[in-house]
């Protein structure tokens, strides 16, 4: 088993709430261990472990932005050893926000076509139907924002990935303390 595959194309490319895959040939009581040390011992991230299994990490920097990324780590034991699932995503008050401003762009695109409808079988100038679109604009233009957030967050994202990448082959490489690790290619 492979400690860090490589990026790739796929990895590189924006999209909502990006996930990859590690995998590592030791319990996962091990990589939990190890990672919990490195996360100690690291000034620059911050991290918690929810149980066992779970840990949620960013990055410590002083100056905090709105899209920082957090990184979500779920260790999952498979055919002996473990496979490290990463999932990157907005801090949890920003991901309700933007959840929030996407379900209300749905609520009011679908109270202007009621309306509007309503308008129509009583033979009024539907005018907000007018807005239906303006409301399915805004989703799109929400939507986009995410992207921008992401590529905004690229090198941080990067960075936490290589953390935890750095971490893992650590804990493969049987060392008791993490240690800078060149991972990838």
């Amino acid at each position: 088993m492979a400690t860090a595959p490589s990026l790739r194309k796929r990895d590189s490319e924006p999209r909502p709430r990006p996930r990859f895959d590690l995998l590592a040939p030791i319990a996962p009581e091990r990589v939990f261990t190890c990672l919990h040390e490195a996360i100690r011992e690291n000034p620059a991230v911050r991290g918690v472990a929810l149980d066992r299994e779970r840990f949620e990490i960013i990055r410590d920097d002083k100056s905090f932005r709105i899209w920082a990324p957090q990184l979500d780590v779920k260790l999952v034991e498979v055919d002996g050893g473990t496979k490290v699932m990463g999932r990157f995503g907005p801090h949890p008050h920003v991901w309700m926000a933007y959840m929030s401003l996407y379900m209300g762009a749905g609520f009011l695109a679908i109270g202007c076509a009621a309306y509007g409808v309503v308008q129509w079988l009583l033979d009024e100038h539907p005018w907000s139907l007018y807005l239906t679109p303006l409301a399915a604009l805004f989703a799109a233009l929400v939507y986009g924002a995410s992207y921008v957030g992401q590529g905004l967050a690229t090198a941080q994202m990067f960075e936490l990935r290589q953390f935890l990448e750095d971490s893992v082959a650590t804990a493969v490489a049987g060392k008791s303390s993490p240690v800078e690790t060149a991972v990838g290619e």
